[in-house]
């Protein structure tokens, strides 16, 4: 019978959420929360509920990135955990890799599918390693399963193929030799509020980073429903609460309107101020609090200091939008130019992308 392979965490899985400011947020945000091996497990009932079942997140361990390539442990947007079956599973005594790659520009990655074979040969090469170091013999070895997932929050539709053979020019016949396998992929912009429902307490941010792009007027309740589903977690996942609150919190400074974040800001704080959590994790609270603190003030320091640049980088941005406005559709409405004198750098430029693709202002996503 082939020797199975039998892996010990190395520490406890995280159960306390980690005090980071969460700068270039855009990148770095879900990364944060997919660190919280309980928020992961909720995110596998949304991809796979048969594999979330079987998993085990109290064993789990987090990849020790330090062995990768540089260019994939310096990549910002990649989740990678180990995670063994449970006991009393068929596979107990196994583990398998998930690999969670966030993708969110507007030009999504055309090669992920050679990214993923990257990564997997990469952890199957660790596991040699450690076969080798623990003088596992070679008929006896036997690697794990990589279950890799493409997490998409663009707002623009992922229309780059998730395989290998899109990239390789095989001879006649020979396509069968390129290497496949399932990617799972979740594009958050088509999920269903009844598919989202899969991901139990995540299910409301997930909902909010799907609609962050609705109206001024609808935004505040779709916030204010999410922060009340999430007053209904049970106690024992106090931290989760407070990660997925500031989470939120950060979603809203940094994906909405300037005008819109003190309104939506105080509905944060007075939801956090009546929440049952707030006593049982006051501690915890001061500390998220600090946290948010901090990246006001970090942005507010450096505004200070580049105030002048910004405004620069906003009026060459808006001039730029304006003029390929001008020459794809003719002469911008005042109402059309009043709008883009108000917007952000990063406005104008998402909406200057889309400009050069499509074929009338209708076909514009204004949020």
């Amino acid at each position: 019978m082939a020797r199975r392979i039998r892996i010990t965490p190395t520490r406890t899985a995280q159960t306390r959420p980690p005090r980071r400011v969460i700068r270039e947020f855009q990148d770095r945000g879900w990364r944060w929360i997919f660190s919280d091996i309980v928020l992961l497990h909720c995110f596998l009932h949304l991809v796979d509920p048969d594999t979330a079942t079987r998993v085990d997140p109290t064993r789990a361990e987090p990849l020790e990135r330090s062995f990768l390539p540089d260019d994939l442990r310096q990549a910002e947007s990649d989740v990678v955990w180990r995670i063994p079956y449970r006991i009393g599973d068929a596979d107990a005594g196994r583990c398998i890799w998930i690999i969670i790659l966030l993708e969110h520009q507007t030009w999504p990655d055309v090669e992920i599918a050679l990214r993923l074979l990257f990564y997997m040969a990469c952890l199957w090469v660790q596991e040699k390693t450690e076969f080798n170091r623990d003088g596992v013999p070679a008929d006896e070895r036997r690697y794990s399963f990589i279950m890799p997932i493409v997490f998409h929050t663009g707002e623009d539709e992922w229309t780059e193929p998730l395989n290998l053979a899109a990239l390789i020019e095989a001879p006649g016949g020979m396509e069968p030799c390129i290497p496949a396998w399932k990617t799972f992929f979740v594009p958050l912009r088509r999920q269903t509020d009844q598919e989202l429902a899969q991901a139990g307490p995540l299910a409301p941010v997930l909902r909010a980073q799907r609609d962050i792009g609705v109206s001024r007027e609808a935004f505040p309740e779709l916030l204010t429903e999410a922060l009340a589903e999430l007053n209904e977690l049970p106690e024992t996942m106090r931290y989760q609460w407070l990660e997925l609150v500031h989470f939120l919190r950060l979603l809203v400074h940094h994906r909405r309107g300037v005008r819109e974040r003190p309104d939506l800001e105080r509905r944060v704080v007075e939801a956090t101020e009546r929440s049952k959590f707030r006593r049982v994790a006051r501690g915890e609270m001061v500390l998220a609090e600090k946290t948010y603190a901090e990246v006001l003030r970090e942005e507010g320091e450096a505004r200070g200091e580049a105030r002048g640049e910004m405004r620069g980088m906003e009026h060459e941005a808006r001039t730029f939008l304006l003029r390929i406005l001008g020459a794809r559709f003719g002469e911008v409405s005042e109402a059309l130019r009043a709008r883009v004198e108000e917007a952000t750098a990063d406005w104008c430029h998402q909406v200057g992308e889309q400009a050069v693709r499509v074929n009338s202002l209708s076909e514009l996503r204004w949020t």
